[in-house]
């Protein structure tokens, strides 16, 4: 038996969602007017029926995020929201609040989200258990860990992020953006502080660091990594963006799509999830589209320089470096074309983000309106592709279609078309004709055979025709488009009509575990949560003291070379005094390192 493989998309929108469709996603994830983790991605119940339909004719599914945590007064209308999109269609509700759960959902598939911390075998058994279809996976997991997890586990799935933005963080126990702006990532408006600059300062009042971005981190790649995850177990793989443009939805989830299907042909135990054939007009590169310079976080264990200390924005593609400068202009040595209206970037010399737009490009000469000084030597990137873009935002970018074949018969009356597509579907359309020969048949077969071929803008492409007839007939070109658009008309109803929802079949009482991670008590909102909580033996409040506004598996001390478990009298030997301190403008957080997990806390 085949197994599936889901690439899954981010859809900030209906149009959105379309685009990673077309472009080759087997399935996409949307908010819902309200309590979804990106409070400016909610979409109506109306845009959301029409993303699921366009959806399912593609064998696609929607995946109504709802991955915030909810008060008493919300449960109601949560359950509501669900309900409704559980009549529309939709393949599952992603959740973060165990409320929901002992509140009754109904008989949708559940996805735990990453914000429920699926870091460990035990969280992931428990949910299991509860008959929850799906753990997405923490982002911090190496291989080894994910492997582990699957190794433990019984039929769930796993679904890993792959590619995107990182929240340094541990999901779902962050709270350092509700401490600076009083808006919490749990409740979809986070503020994301962890983007702003700081400065570090020791025990003593030394600044170390002086306006540094110290928390923010590359974005996730593991486009070459697919294949291992294969083999670890994971079924689904995530790209992160609800909140990023068409070109970017466009052009990762091409990307992804390329190389998963690449795994399949040569792992024929493996098939897609979804129908269909995506064509492209582009060529997929994830340098060029947002990105911040790309890591593979802790997929390989524990691993240095993946912040970005000198900007959180995207640096974007390396071009090369500055050859020369003159007034107004640059010479570039880069094997890249730079063109028009592109936007390139550059650190100046007090390592600040500096960019501007080009005017006009000649080769390697770059000329601007504000150009500012730039030295000799100094590498230059591209965060803004114009002529990339344009093309992604055109229609022909991504067009996706499914793949047909006609059988054209006689019938007492007249013609009978029937078509059938690569799921097996089938329809057919019939019409009234006199049966006149045809004078030339070969002509008359190859006119058919081409009328029949014309799909034009349908969702169809026709890969075979076949003329079932006695005698070739006349039938004029009218009549067979006639018979193709209603046929085809026939097949897109059926197609989705046909379409297999699966239900989930949710439990409110599983088999709790003693080493079930400690959520915290701030991750307790509601009294269904308490109650499900309580019934489970689950620990709050313990590690997650009221001073702890972030738990990361990211290290600071590591990231400058300094690990204390490494190299035990680092500090000392470069004169620094614990404990040390990041602040700015706004607040001051007193660092906790936990040698023997591998943890830095932030506390307030």
């Amino acid at each position: 038996m085949t197994k599936t493989l889901e690439l899954l998309s981010p859809a900030g929108n209906l149009n959105l969602g379309k685009a990673a469709i077309d472009a080759g996603a087997d399935a996409v994830y949307i908010g819902g007017p309200k309590f979804g983790a990106r409070a400016a991605a909610g979409n109506s119940l109306e845009d959301i029926e029409k993303l699921i339909g366009y959806a399912h004719f593609f064998r696609a599914k929607v995946y109504l995020a709802l991955n915030t945590l909810l008060r008493d007064d919300e449960i109601p209308w949560a359950l509501e929201m669900i309900n409704n999109c559980t009549e529309a269609g939709i393949d599952g509700v992603i959740i973060q609040d165990y409320g929901l759960i002992e509140a009754g959902l109904p008989p949708v598939p559940v996805i735990a989200s990453t914000q429920m911390d699926n870091a460990t075998s035990e969280q992931v058994r428990f949910l299991e258990s509860l008959g929850v279809s799906r753990a997405i996976l923490a982002r911090e997991l190496s291989l080894e860990e994910i492997t582990e997890i699957k190794k433990n586990t019984k039929e769930i799935e796993l679904e890993v992020f792959v590619h995107g933005a990182l929240c340094v963080g541990y999901s779902g126990r962050c709270y350092l953006s509700e401490a600076v702006a009083g808006r919490s990532g749990n409740r979809g408006v986070c503020a994301q502080p962890c983007r702003s600059d700081y400065r570090l300062i020791d025990g003593k009042g030394k600044v170390l660091l002086r306006d540094k971005h110290l928390l923010s981190l590359k974005d996730l790649n593991l486009s070459g990594r697919l294949g291992e995850l294969v083999g670890a177990g994971v079924t689904s793989f995530k790209i992160e963006g609800r909140l990023k443009d068409e070109a970017y939805v466009k052009n990762i989830t091409a990307s992804y799509r390329m190389q998963l299907d690449d795994i399949i042909r040569k792992r024929p135990e493996f098939t897609r999830s979804s129908s269909g054939k995506s064509v492209y007009g582009f060529t997929p590169d994830p340098d060029k589209t947002f990105n911040r310079g790309y890591i593979t976080h802790f997929f390989d264990g524990r691993k240095s320089d993946i912040t970005s200390p000198h900007s959180p924005k995207a640096m974007g593609q390396y071009l090369g470096t500055v050859r020369s400068q003159g007034r107004g202009w640059i010479e570039v040595d880069s094997p890249e074309a730079i063109h028009n209206n592109d936007g390139l970037c550059f650190l100046d010399t007090e390592n600040r983000l500096t960019g501007f737009k080009v005017n006009r490009a000649d080769g390697g000469r770059v000329t601007a309106r504000d150009m500012p000084k730039i030295p000799e030597g100094t590498a230059l990137y591209r965060n803004l592709n114009h002529s990339f873009s344009q093309v992604l935002m055109g229609s022909a970018a991504a067009v996706r279609k499914v793949d047909v074949s006609f059988n054209l018969k006689e019938t007492p009356e007249g013609l009978c078309l029937e078509v059938t597509d690569e799921d097996g579907v089938c329809a057919k359309a019939d019409c009234t004709l006199d049966n006149v020969p045809a004078n030339n048949e070969t002509l008359a077969r190859d006119t058919a055979t081409v009328q029949l071929m014309k799909t034009g803008t349908s969702r169809f492409v026709v890969t075979h025709v076949k003329l079932s007839l006695n005698q070739m007939l006349f039938i004029k070109k009218s009549v067979l488009n006639g018979l193709r658009r209603d046929v085809l008309s026939l097949l897109e109803t059926k197609r989705i009509q046909s379409y297999d929802l699966i239900r989930g079949d949710l439990q409110r009482d599983g088999l709790a575990e003693t080493s079930l991670p400690d959520l915290g008590s701030r991750n307790i909102t509601n009294r269904h949560a308490e109650e499900f909580f309580d019934k489970h033996g689950m620990k709050t409040g313990a590690e997650n003291s009221d001073d702890a506004v972030m738990t990361t598996k990211f290290c600071l001390l590591y990231e400058m070379g300094l690990c204390i478990k490494e190299t035990s009298g680092a500090l000392a030997a470069s004169g620094i005094t614990q404990p040390l301190f990041i602040e700015n403008n706004r607040r001051r957080f007193r660092l906790k390192f936990d040698c023997k997990l591998c943890r830095m806390q932030l506390l307030a």
